[in-house]
């Protein structure tokens, strides 16, 4: 069978850069060749050629899941499955339901949904369904998909970024560590790396402080390139809704990926530092501390 021409010289062009790579001496400093330790699909690596010496805390442990899931399960709710056989390309309701297209990625009118926080919770099949994992309604729950490394920033610490190209609507990560209760964390000395998830009964929190993903290494920005989508995957954990990260627009290769933190996070920290994002539109400047600190008055 002949070679579609387009994948062709897609073959020639990654032929050309492996040979060039093997040419040209690595001369990045790695802290680690793989943070993951094999945990997901791909190696991903932390470099530091800032010179500053840092290095991972030592009881970091990556964590691909969310740990102590334990406290959202119940019985298995088997209205959330599907009764496909031919991994859901026929007309049964996950096709309806279904917010990725055919490559994976968010529709553009799922994406601008959730950019205007009018999404709600998206429900994925799941180990319940009878649909395999080639299902094209299981994105999230198939763990880190993009070549992604850590490196340090002079600016910021820590930072994430793609080694390719990302497109708008595609899965990035999910934001895993320990789940806790609310009492739980205002327990906790450090809440760097706290994220509020709010049931209707109560609220709970995933601490990635001392164990967590690629993801607890994002840093903010006001003009993010990255949103969240709340993502259900499991039948008996049907209330828990897994925080997931997506490409809110087209990324270019090495550009750091952000997250908005949000104004909570915000009024918490504005007291301490400012935002170091740089954007025009940055939101927790001067500015906006004292304005904090006017309202803290009042």
């Amino acid at each position: 069978m002949k070679t579609p021409p387009a994948l062709q010289s897609l073959i020639e062009r990654f032929r050309a850069e492996f040979q060039l790579k093997k040419l040209i001496p690595d001369t990045r400093v790695y802290v680690t060749r793989d943070l993951t330790m094999g945990k997901e699909r791909y190696p991903i690596t932390v470099e530091n050629d800032v010179g500053d010496g840092a290095v991972l805390d030592e009881d970091f442990e990556y964590a691909s899941t969310v740990l102590d899931l334990d406290v959202f399960r119940c019985r298995i709710d088997f209205s959330l499955a599907c009764c496909c056989v031919d991994n859901c390309q026929s007309h049964c309701p996950c096709v309806s339901r279904c917010v990725y297209d055919s490559s994976g990625r968010l529709t553009d009118k799922v994406r601008e949904m959730a950019e205007r926080q009018e999404l709600g919770v998206v429900l994925e099949c799941n180990a319940s369904c009878f649909c395999s994992s080639q299902c094209p309604s299981r994105v999230a729950q198939s763990g880190v998909r993009s070549h992604l490394e850590v490196y340090r920033s002079r600016r910021y610490g820590w930072a994430v970024r793609s080694t390719v190209p990302i497109q708008k609507g595609e899965f990035i990560s999910e934001y895993t560590g320990e789940l806790i209760s609310g009492e739980e964390a205002d327990k906790r000395e450090d809440d760097t790396y706290l994220f509020e998830i709010v049931d209707d009964a109560a609220s709970y929190c995933i601490d990635a402080k001392r164990r967590g993903n690629v993801s607890r290494f994002i840093n903010h920005s006001c003009e993010a390139n990255l949103m969240v989508v709340r993502v259900v995957w499991d039948a008996n954990v049907r209330h828990f809704p897994h925080i997931c990260f997506f490409a809110k627009k087209n990324i270019s290769r090495g550009e750091e990926l952000t997250i908005d933190y949000g104004k909570q996070w915000w009024d918490v920290k504005l007291m301490k530092f400012l935002c170091q994002c740089g954007s025009k539109r940055c939101k927790y400047g001067e500015e906006a501390r004292a304005k904090l600190l006017q309202e803290n008055c009042t």
